[in-house]
């Protein structure tokens, strides 16, 4: 079994961080200390960009997507990547982002911004991101997100919808992600 992870930052998500099986995958390096002392280090196998991977077609029986969409402003080509990259009757696991987080202030207590939060069109959007200083974020539709996996051909089997885990969204059980297990079940 061979395991992609597109967009494998420091990861996190993973007991072994050596896996075997795993190609980890980020369009970067880093070492660097968090603000709270944490050392993060980010140590990718391949360093490449997930709207284009350097990988032969149907090279990968399961592909793992954290929430990584916020980070571009197109989707679809990300999802045309997994299907072409994806062998037949494999697995793409999505984190994905629903938007939620972007229009509300940072206590989660007002809406500031409207949808789509895009700071190259809106200067506004870009000003705040810059004083949070959390990089370059997009918002996108759950059309854009799972539309795009089902046009790029995929066969969406599961969902899974999840809250941030803290904060006053999450006391109030507003849902901020979603999760989707979609499959390649034809060339």
């Amino acid at each position: 079994m061979k395991i992609l992870d597109a967009c494998c930052g420091s990861k996190m998500f993973w007991f072994d961080r050596e896996h075997k099986e795993t190609v980890y995958m980020d369009n970067r390096t880093l070492d660097t200390t968090l603000c709270d002392g944490r050392k993060l280090i980010v140590k990718p196998d391949v360093i490449a960009d997930f709207r284009k991977m350097p990988f032969e077609d149907e090279s990968f029986d399961i592909i793992f997507h954290p929430v990584s969409n916020s980070y571009i402003e197109k989707v679809e080509p990300v999802f045309k990547e997994c299907y072409r990259i994806l062998k037949k009757g494999g697995i793409l696991l999505c984190g994905l982002d629903i938007g939620t987080n972007y229009i509300v202030d940072e206590k989660e207590e007002k809406i500031i911004n409207s949808l789509p939060f895009n700071p190259l069109v809106n200067e506004e959007q870009r000003k705040q991101l810059e004083e949070q200083d959390c990089g370059i974020q997009f918002s996108h539709t759950i059309s854009e997100q799972i539309g795009g996996q089902l046009k790029a051909g995929f066969t969406l089997l599961d969902i899974y919808e999840d809250t941030n885990g803290s904060g006053r969204l999450h006391e109030m059980n507003i849902k901020t992600y979603i999760a989707t297990k979609s499959a390649k079940l034809s060339k």
